[in-house]
């Protein structure tokens, strides 16, 4: 949970998640749907609290895990733009923001 929060806390929240489909991140959805799911029983503070950070998980198929090198694929085609057109500059988060749009 601590690597979601400050994933979330160094950006904006996620409407999705897409994650590739192997047993660890399987285990961990499956552990957070019953989390959810008593918090929301139990302690209805609790779970409105958790329940404002839930996050929409979509896997990739088991029989396709090549699905997700398409996005990586994306990724390293952005990163080499990136690289063109900015070149070795430092630019602040503002100025990065502006390029990529």
């Amino acid at each position: 949970m601590d690597p979601l929060k400050r994933f979330i806390a160094s950006r904006h929240r996620l409407p999705i998640l897409i994650l590739s489909h192997r047993t660890n991140f399987v285990g961990a959805d499956n552990h957070l749907q019953d989390l959810y799911t008593y918090l929301r029983e139990h302690q209805s503070v609790i779970g409105h609290e958790l329940s404002e950070y839930s996050v929409t998980r979509i896997f990739d198929l088991p029989s396709c895990p090549y699905w997700c090198g398409l996005f990586e694929a994306a990724v390293k085609s952005v990163k080499t733009h990136l690289w063109l057109v900015i070149g070795e500059e430092k630019l602040i988060f503002e100025e990065f923001s502006t390029v990529l749009l």
